[in-house]
């Protein structure tokens, strides 16, 4: 995720929600990623609350 372009949507917010998950079967990285990108928009942000939830 292009931590930049999650900013903008994040800024002024109270918390982020996060329903992250891969879209095909095998190892994958993508929920570290994006947690990884949200959380340093988050920071940016000034925002402190994330509700994250895998999916499977």
């Amino acid at each position: 995720m292009d931590t930049d372009a999650t900013r903008p949507s994040i800024t002024g917010r109270d918390a982020v929600v996060s329903a992250p998950g891969p879209r095909a079967r095998g190892e994958t990285t993508v929920c570290v990623n994006e947690a990884c990108s949200i959380t340093t928009a988050m920071r940016a942000a000034g925002t402190r609350r994330l509700s994250a939830s895998p999916g499977a």
